[in-house]
């Protein structure tokens, strides 16, 4: 057309194109890279500290939480970054296991009963002052306080319910504001040529 003006550009021409499209062609592995690199950061935040100091810190304020008594429940507690591209990558976070099988029961609350008889033994004095001994069977839970305000002291029960308290699923779901810290600090690295992955000032500090 005589009337137009027509300009092209290519890109096959030129050293400084041929820079722009190599470096456009790393731009998914990086963002991959810093994916990757928060989705680990994150993961041991929560499985090492988040979920340690909500629920697993005692029982203050009116909380149900939980004791630490040898540690194995919080050591349990674990996380993995699964995938190597952006369309696969996915944190995984886990409690329980082979060092802490009891985590369901504290996770979704359990009751428990015996599964066999055990003698039980009761002392009565009677009117003249003689004490009387009876034994008999009866299904009997009966156990020791390790911890807490009855420590020491021992307590039986036909059954015991144990509520709820780890909340480690509703933890997680809470977090959110967290997430968004870390969902920052990943866009920064991403988007930020110049710095490396995991750069010192894209780590989020605790607020």
């Amino acid at each position: 057309m005589a009337e137009a003006v027509q300009l092209t550009f290519d890109f096959s021409w030129g050293d400084a194109a041929r820079r722009f499209a190599e470096a456009m062609e790393r731009v998914p592995a990086r963002l991959a890279q810093a994916v990757n690199h928060h989705l680990d950061l994150y993961g041991l935040e929560f499985t090492t500290r988040t979920i340690v100091r909500k629920r697993l810190s005692g029982r203050k304020d009116g909380d149900k939480g939980l004791y630490r008594r040898d540690g194995a429940l919080a050591d349990s507690m674990r996380h993995q970054v699964t995938g190597s591209g952006l369309a696969d990558l996915a944190l995984s976070v886990y409690a329980g296991g082979l060092g802490a099988k009891y985590a369901l029961v504290h996770e979704y609350g359990a009751t428990i009963v015996p599964r066999q008889d055990r003698a039980v033994t009761v002392r009565r004095r009677l009117r003249d002052g003689s004490v009387r001994t009876y034994t008999y069977k009866r299904r009997l839970l009966t156990w020791r306080a390790e911890y807490g305000p009855y420590k020491g002291r021992w307590f039986s029960a036909r059954k015991v319910v144990i509520p709820p308290r780890l909340e480690f699923v509703k933890t997680f779901r809470e977090d959110t504001a967290r997430r968004r810290t870390f969902l920052a600090a990943m866009l920064r690295d991403a988007l930020d040529s110049t710095a490396p992955i995991g750069g010192g000032g894209a780590v989020p500090s605790e607020a």
